[in-house]
Parts: C-alpha cells; sequence; structure tokens
C-alpha cells in the first residue's frame, strides 16, 4: 500500500545575479515560453497571468503565477515533480535596475522542502544549482545578457550613497 512521504523540514533559498540589460528584457527572458526553451534546451509551457500554469523541463518542474508584474516581480507556486505530493514551494523573483544597464534579480524560494519523495536529502541543493546552472547561467551564454558581478552594482550604489550624503 502507498502511503505518501510528508516532509516537516523547509529550507528557504535566496540567490541575487546581476545582468547586462534592461529589466525588460530580463523579464521577457524568464517568462516567454521561446526564450526559455532555447536556453534550457527543453520544452516549456508558460501562461504568464495571474493563476497561469507552467511546466519546464518536460514537466519536471511545473507550477502557477500567483503575480505577474511586468517587469519588476513574478511570484510563483513551485515545485519538482519528486516533491512530496502536493507541496509547492513559492518562488518571488524581484527585479530591479540600480544603475543604468545593470538589472539585478533577487531570487526568494521558500518552504523549499530538505527531502523528495524517495527520501532523497539533496533538494535544496538540487534547486539551487538549478537556478544558477540552467536559469542565470544560460541567460548570460545563451541569450547573451553578461554577467555584472555583486561587487560591481553594490559598490557604485554604495558611492552614489556616499555622494547624496555629502550634499
Amino acid at each position: 500500500m502507498y502511503r505518501p512521504v510528508v516532509c516537516k523540514e523547509f529550507v528557504n533559498i535566496k540567490l541575487e545575479r546581476g545582468f547586462r540589460c534592461t529589466p525588460e528584457l530580463l523579464f521577457k527572458a524568464l517568462t516567454d515560453q521561446d526564450m526559455v526553451s532555447k536556453y534550457t534546451q527543453s520544452e516549456a509551457k508558460i501562461e504568464v497571468n495571474e493563476g497561469g500554469g507552467f511546466s519546464l523541463f518536460g514537466g519536471s518542474i511545473h507550477g502557477s503565477f500567483q503575480e505577474a508584474s511586468p517587469p519588476s516581480k513574478i511570484v510563483q507556486l513551485w515545485r519538482f515533480k519528486e516533491w512530496p505530493d502536493d507541496h509547492f514551494s513559492t518562488v518571488t523573483l524581484e527585479i530591479s535596475s540600480p544603475e543604468y544597464g545593470v538589472t539585478v534579480a533577487k531570487l526568494n524560494q521558500v518552504e523549499v522542502p530538505v527531502h523528495d519523495k524517495f527520501r532523497n536529502r539533496d533538494v535544496p541543493d538540487k534547486v539551487k544549482k538549478g537556478w544558477k546552472e540552467f536559469f542565470f547561467d544560460r541567460i548570460h551564454k545563451v541569450v547573451g545578457f553578461a554577467k555584472v558581478e555583486k561587487s560591481e552594482y553594490s559598490r557604485k550604489k554604495k558611492a552614489k550613497d556616499d555622494e547624496e550624503d555629502e550634499d
């Protein structure tokens, strides 16, 4: 008899990545079905509207949009098919432009289970690696939005803030 696995341990994942592009272009790269299919090299089905569904990597990842506010915010209910039955994490992607030509994506994914329904305990590492390698790195390489290191845009923001304090 099948007994569903219940996970009672969860973690949150936070990532930040800088891109040399506009917020509008990054939002499109994250939500346009054709663009996502190209850089993930797999089928993507995406309906960008509140309640609209998405399916990536042949259904390995799926969920729904809770909010899509171009070009600044995406909120999704998100899951791997191997996760405990009916468990979804919440992904919030905030997109901003701290300076001309630089766009920053801040990802916060809450309630990521520490194990899947087979009791493999590598779920948080798999999720974090997936965002970095299959989304952010591929947007840099395939779409062509150069990577901007956090130290570069943080340093310029601090210098600007210090300059304003002197006035």
